[in-house]
């Protein structure tokens, strides 16, 4: 038998700011550390930085950092072109450093046997000609190209190099849904072959327990009352909407004037124009903003909220629609091909532009018969859901195992001219 020995690599940037990614990422690296994998599936996992090294079952292998004065003498070098304009010089030198580094991590990687390295993150390719696995959670700047987060600033061009230059070099790409999947073969022309689909499931809040008593400290600290406020928990970019529900719920206040919209979220350069909104339509003490919460608090408000709403324009999956139904949430959300692949009939769905059809779903949640019914609809389909951590960690295996068929075709590629 010829086994594979699989690195999967660590993001130690990531952050619990960063958002569903984080929360996300953790428990995958939580599922795959306890899996059992099949004899012939080696796996390891790769950290960059010894601070604060990862605390796993599995081994963990962490890079050596350059000699202190190869970085030293090349940062120096470039920064003198750069002071001094020669900005070739200083391109040259960077691109140089940056080969020495690279060589340096597939030296290491070689000496303890790695065939393959796994990217659990979007947007990551640490180690360039080496053989990898990579996550694609959507394609936004294709798909929902128009906001500024997606093609201002070079962030267009950095998407479209990762997506030309790493993506496609792949053996494998993973997605989290068929919609995923479909969306990204249709938008990159990849082989659908080479993508295999790993379902997205709920984070680590759902799992977290909270007393009944803490809870209601926690809804009374935010002066909040339980099922009076609809949540969106989602970082205040321009793709996530928050505009069009602040003009729905400024509808919905004269039929239902005791509810709050609660938003919670880092933010990404948004807000004030938000804020102003709120302001301009007199809605600041129904619209609260409470940033960054902890996982306590996510699952406490949760529990607590009438609904979740999420009318964003980028999928096509979202985390928070699972983390809700898991807590017995009922969900609100975009009509979009991925949401409803995960979710059934078990939500209510709108077109995220039309306000109108925002308010009428509110409306909807807040007769009492017809939240219970879409409650019980939603518990039936989780319970027969591929949408789960134990689905998803056998979809990995598979995909490994079909990676492993096809890296076993050559040895050391130092060898392949």
């Amino acid at each position: 038998m010829i086994n594979m020995k699989i690195g999967i690599w660590l993001n130690s940037e990531y952050r619990p700011s960063t958002g569903g990614g984080y929360s996300y990422q953790q428990k995958f690296i939580e599922e795959i550390d306890q899996y059992c994998f099949r004899p012939e599936l080696n796996v390891v996992f790769l950290q960059r930085s010894s601070k604060n090294p990862a605390k796993t079952n599995k081994e963990l292998l962490i890079f050596p950092p350059l000699k202190w004065y190869v970085q030293g003498l090349y940062w120096y070098t470039i920064r003198f072109f750069k002071l001094t304009r020669l900005y070739r010089l200083a391109k040259y030198f960077q691109n140089k450093l940056t080969k020495i580094n690279n060589d340096a991590d597939i030296l290491f990687l070689k000496r303890n046997k790695i065939d393959i390295v796994y990217y659990l993150s979007q947007m990551q390719q640490d180690i360039l000609n080496f053989p990898s696995v990579i996550t694609n959670w959507d394609i936004g700047h294709l798909s929902t190209g128009v906001f500024p987060e997606f093609i201002l600033n070079g962030k267009f061009e950095y998407r479209e190099n990762w997506y030309q230059n790493a993506l496609r070099k792949a053996i494998k790409v993973i997605v989290e849904s068929e919609a995923g999947k479909e969306e990204l073969v249709r938008f990159t022309g990849i082989s659908k072959e080479r993508v295999a689909v790993v379902p997205i499931f709920a984070g680590g809040v759902t799992k977290i327990r909270v007393s009944e008593n803490e809870q209601k400290k926690i809804v009374n600290r935010f002066m909040l009352e339980k099922n009076k406020f609809i949540l969106y928990p989602a970082q205040f970019w321009p793709h996530k909407n928050h505009f069009n529900l602040i003009r729905a719920f400024n509808k919905l206040r004269n039929k239902f004037p005791y509810l709050k919209l609660v938003f919670s979220g880092s933010d990404k350069g948004n807000w004030d124009y938000l804020r102003q909104e709120i302001q301009d339509l007199g809605l600041t003490a129904c619209i609260l903003n409470l940033g960054f919460v902890t996982d306590v608090e996510l699952h406490t408000l949760y529990k607590s909220a009438l609904a979740l709403i999420m009318p964003t324009f980028l999928g096509p999956t979202n985390m928070p629609l699972l983390e809700a139904r898991a807590l017995s949430c009922p969900v609100i959300c975009s009509d979009m091909k991925g949401h409803r692949e995960v979710l059934g009939d078990g939500a209510f769905y709108f077109d995220p532009l039309q306000p109108d059809e925002i308010v009428h779903c509110v409306e909807l949640i807040m007769d009492g018969d017809k939240r219970e019914d879409l409650l019980e609809k939603a518990d039936y389909l989780e319970s027969s859901s591929n949408f789960n951590s134990t689905i998803a960690i056998r979809e990995l295996e598979k995909s490994l195992i079909s990676v492993l068929s096809l890296r076993r075709c050559w040895g050391s590629f130092d060898a392949i001219s």
